[in-house]
């Protein structure tokens, strides 16, 4: 392996990084200091999938279907196929979730919206509290 490739490798893998830190700094100004990923680790097995995905878009908004899903295994979390069916669209047309553009793919992104974030995920997360202390 030459130079050139060597460091085109180095400056892949910088970049994964710099993503990886971006990500986390957006999860923890997100989630207003509070440890919503503390809280979701120590009750996931009480936590069901419509207040997973609302906790996830909590953390971090502006995703797909499909990163909502990846944030449920990385969580340990299974889903069976509530992605597919009504479960998660049950949210969008409660208006706790909301549409919030395309991705550079064209795939739809979504966030919540206030009401979801003010209200919904702020009396999921205060359960979870209860449940902790």
């Amino acid at each position: 392996m030459n130079v050139e490739e060597r460091l085109s490798r180095i400056e892949e893998r910088l970049s994964i990084l710099e993503k990886i830190i971006a990500t986390k700094k957006r999860l923890s100004e997100a989630s207003d200091g509070l440890d919503i990923e503390g809280l979701i680790v120590t009750n996931i097995e009480k936590i069901g999938p419509q207040d997973l995905a609302v906790l996830c878009l909590k953390m971090k908004p502006k995703q797909t279907k499909t990163e909502i899903a990846n944030m449920f295994k990385e969580f340990g979390k299974a889903h069976g196929d509530w992605f597919n069916g009504s479960n998660f669209n049950r949210l969008v047309s409660k208006n706790i979730v909301i549409e919030d553009g395309v991705n550079e793919n064209k795939v739809r992104l979504y966030s919540l919206s206030k009401s979801g974030d003010k209200v919904t995920a702020q009396k999921i997360i205060d359960t979870l509290k209860e449940m902790k202390s």
